[in-house]
């Protein structure tokens, strides 16, 4: 285990202006853990990373969480757990718990499928709703609303809906294009 942290102090009255601390730690190679804490000003950044890579099928992102405060009002934080394992070669395992805080707004996805589930080929009415979840909340838990992914089977085109909390549908991509086209990249790696 090692710990580093670095103070530099400008003002007559000693107060500190930039923290930086950095732990890290590996009790065997292929599991790590690693924090950050950096403050400046009125702002502090906190990253803290634990995961493992047991084998070459195996890996656990247990935790990844970054926030970004000035004082006591979060101006981002992400707050991810993945884990992904082969099942066979062409098979994989994936689950997914992420919380994404943007000023007000609180992103929350979850994902929980094997990627034969998601072949299209093999499974041609496949329902990504079932296995992925994307919803949209204030930071005080208030719904707004959540995507919907629409799979046109004819064409084989996907859509990504946002349906508010009345019912309302829009397509996610005129009410916001980069996250549309973002979740709209990943699906299309498959």
């Amino acid at each position: 285990m090692s710990f580093l942290q670095f103070c530099v102090d400008s003002f007559q009255d000693g107060s500190s202006v930039t923290v930086l601390s950095l732990t890290y730690a590996s009790t065997y190679l292929p599991t790590q853990s690693f924090d950050l804490t950096a403050e400046f000003g009125g702002y502090k950044l906190s990253v803290s990373i634990d995961y493992s890579d047991s084998s070459s099928e195996i890996y656990s992102l247990s935790k990844l969480q970054i926030s970004f405060k000035q004082g006591n009002t979060t101006l981002y934080a992400l707050d991810l757990n993945l884990n992904v394992s082969m099942i066979s070669e062409t098979n994989t395992s994936v689950k997914l718990n992420a919380t994404l805080i943007m000023k007000s707004l609180k992103f929350t996805a979850t994902a929980d499928f094997n990627t034969d589930d998601l072949d299209y080929e093999t499974n041609p009415n496949v329902d990504l709703n079932e296995y992925i979840s994307v919803k949209l909340y204030t930071t005080s838990d208030r719904e707004i609303g959540h995507f919907s992914f629409v799979r046109n089977f004819e064409t084989g085109e996907l859509t990504v809906k946002f349906i508010y909390a009345d019912g309302t549908e829009v397509n996610a991509e005129e009410l916001m294009p980069q996250i549309s086209a973002f979740i709209q990249s990943l699906l299309e790696e498959e």
